[in-house]
């Protein structure tokens, strides 16, 4: 008798329970619902602030005929019971069907037009009585309305029932012909009206070109991928929070004027977020761009623009790595470029490195949950499933932590928990990046004028390969030739250097200056390449004033540029060099021997590297 008792009263208490309202504390869900009999208009709203711009969804009904009113009231909506928030619902009384039903009370339900019992539909008759009282009591909508109410206004959602007694023939109209979804359009533009323009800061509900601004920049950045419509919605600041975690900033979802400076900074942080594909551009697009290049799947620049050499590198990558072969580059695949540059640049710095196949000891990992685990975007279990993983599937281990592990599955980076894992090392080959030495390039004091020889006129303002030249002397440039086919470049040149003060200046240095640019030793003033041919360096006639004036000028700015003599003795002039030359020149004035171009192999060498 006692156990009877006992179980009764426990009976009583679930019944209680189950019968007692949710309370607003209890509801998983922020939306407030609002049905009005009179328009038969069902309005979705962010808060119990009913103002338009928290408006979130508005559509179109049909609720209980006269005979079979819908009861009016504030509920909250129940916990999900059997076939309820699911695809399908099945009436038994009227054996028929209608899609995502959800309760609102009793058996008054939020639901889709109706079907047949073959699951055909829906039916004409229920879809043309949208607007007008048809039901028996629930709350007809269309399917995609249905559908966002199941999956997004949860239990506990407060939900109000009322005549509003007075009707809106514009808005009824508009509703008949679509829905109203705040994600898409502002309701101001849905209405006809002028939108309005919301000033920062910026939350959910604001309009305008700030908003616009704003979903530009964040889709730049690698953070939204939504419609750039100047309506911050659901989408937008989801966002606006994910750049604030980026920044380690609070995640509110509002814009002020701090985190709008930080958002349009040349500094602000890139994400991972959105898919890029041949189209996107901005700096999210710049930094994949490098980090390809790092990873020798690139060549070009990083400019920030998803074109077909980018698109190249993406399929390079996911070829080389395991992944399938796309040309785009979703969230999961950025992320594994960017870790493993990082990993690259770590490694190897300024060092030289080539793209090889490696065989090194790894950590490793292996399911030991029969039922399988699932491969998370975050290390928690609200994060988003990247892939389900079977019993024994096996992964690369990225990193170990106390609950979770990040690994590397299947082409896909991720958390799993670690509990659901066994551990092991193993030897495996697979495609990495090893150190590479470059052969060292030969160099003579030949090859170190030839580099000065094809020097900028900025960084050379002497004929190339002179070392020292006795002060108040004249550099003239020798006799050259300058030959350049695919990657050669032959240049011979000899110096034939004379004092300015006893040498008269005649058309020699005319000629030498018409010629400099395509000479290739400097003449002079520093510009061009040496003369094909020189005049006979004895030279004859009567000076030119004129020119006298531009030798003692060249005079003077060639001293500026003489490069110290060297402490080393100088060897010899060779023979064909001293002939132009006065009795009073030494070998300190003369051009060495070593220091001008040898042959061709100098000047390749060179240029080589």
């Amino acid at each position: 008798m006692r156990i009877r008792k006992i179980l009764a009263a426990l009976t009583a208490f679930c019944l209680l329970a189950l019968s007692a309202p949710i309370t607003g504390a209890m509801a998983d869900s922020h939306y407030y619902i609002t049905v009005d009999l009179t328009n038969q208009i069902v309005t979705v709203y962010d808060s119990e602030n009913t103002d338009d711009t928290n408006i979130v969804r508005q559509m179109i009904c049909s609720s209980g005929r006269s005979a079979t009113p819908t009861p009016t009231g504030t509920y909250h909506l129940p916990s999900r019971g059997s076939s309820e928030r699911s695809e399908w619902y099945y009436f038994p009384k009227f054996k028929c069907y209608a899609k995502w039903a959800t309760r609102i009370t009793g058996g008054i339900l939020f639901h889709s037009t109706l079907y047949t019992s073959a699951k055909k539909g829906p039916t004409s008759s229920s879809s043309r009585a949208l607007g007008s009282k048809a039901s028996h009591g629930c709350v007809r909508l269309r399917v995609s309305d249905a559908k966002f109410i199941a999956q997004n206004c949860g239990t506990g959602t407060k939900c109000r029932i009322f005549a509003s007694g007075k009707t809106n023939s514009k808005l009824r109209s508009k509703l008949k012909r679509k829905t109203f979804i705040r994600d898409k359009q502002t309701y101001d533009s849905f209405m006809g009206r002028k939108p309005k323009e919301s000033p920062l800061p910026l939350g959910r509900g604001s309009t305008g070109s700030l908003v616009t601004q704003m979903q530009t920049r964040l889709q730049a950045l690698g953070y939204y991928g939504g419609a750039v419509n100047g309506v911050m919605g659901k989408s937008t600041v989801k966002s606006v929070k994910s750049f604030q975690a980026a920044c380690n900033l609070k995640k509110t979802g509002r814009v002020n004027q701090a985190l709008w400076d930080i958002m349009f900074a040349d500094t602000a942080p890139v994400g991972t977020e959105i898919t890029l594909a041949e189209g996107s551009a901005g700096p999210a697009v710049a930094a994949l761009q490098t980090n390809l290049i790092t990873l020798l799947m690139m060549q070009g620049s990083a400019d920030g623009t998803f074109a077909a050499t980018t698109a190249e590198g993406v399929r390079n990558y996911q070829n080389t790595f395991g992944f399938a072969v796309t040309g785009a580059a979703d969230a999961n695949l950025q992320t594994d470029i960017a870790e493993r540059a990082a990993e690259v640049r770590q490694s190897f710095g300024s060092t030289p490195y080539a793209l090889s196949v490696v065989t090194k000891n790894a950590q490793m990992a292996r399911v030991k949950a029969h039922s399988g685990v699932r491969l998370r975007s975050t290390a928690s279990k609200k994060g988003k499933t990247v892939k389900k993983l079977k019993y024994k599937s096996t992964m690369r281990v990225l990193s170990d932590g106390k609950q979770w592990t990040k690994v590397r599955a299947n082409g896909r980076t991720g958390y799993v928990k670690r509990s659901s894992l066994t551990f092991y090392n193993e030897d495996v080959t697979e495609n990495g990046y090893v150190e590479v030495s470059l052969p060292a390039v030969a160099t003579t004091d030949a090859t170190a004028a030839t580099t000065a020889e094809v020097s900028t006129p900025a960084e050379s303002g002497n004929a190339a390969g002179t070392e020292a030249v006795a002060a108040g002397t004249e550099a003239v440039a020798a006799e050259a030739d300058a030959i350049v086919t695919e990657a050669e470049a032959v240049v011979e040149a000899e110096g034939i250097v004379a004092e300015v003060e006893e040498v008269a200046v005649t058309e020699a240095v005319a000629d030498a200056e018409e010629v400099a640019d395509t000479a290739a030793a400097a003449v002079v003033d520093g510009a061009g390449d040496a003369p094909e041919s020189l005049p006979d360096p004895e030279l004859s006639g009567e000076t030119d004033n004129g020119l006298e004036l531009e030798a003692e000028a060249v005079a003077e700015q060639t001293e500026e540029i003489v490069v110290e003599d060297s402490e080393d003795d100088p060897e010899p002039l060779p023979d064909e060099l001293s002939d132009g030359m006065s009795d009073e020149t030494t070998p300190e004035d003369a051009v060495p021997e070593s220091d001008a171009p040898t042959d061709a192999g100098d000047m390749l060498t060179i240029s080589e590297e």
